[in-house]
């Protein structure tokens, strides 16, 4: 089955591989732990207003 979602607490919930468009032609493929462990959930959506925080595992918002 393939799901397209761009929640990331329902693909850590529901699949065994992630695969992770950048936005720039960059494809990373693993679980999403090791994707968010290795800085690729980060680098992929944080943008001037938003960040990915790996400790608690969210998104943040920067002031």
């Amino acid at each position: 089955m393939l799901l397209s979602s761009h929640d990331l607490g329902l693909s850590r919930q529901f699949t065994d591989s992630v695969w992770l468009l950048d936005g720039r032609g960059g494809l990373s493929v693993g679980t999403a732990e090791q994707l968010i462990a290795d800085g690729h959930v980060g680098r992929a959506f944080d943008t001037d207003a938003v960040r990915f925080s790996r400790a608690p595992s969210r998104f943040e918002f920067v002031q």
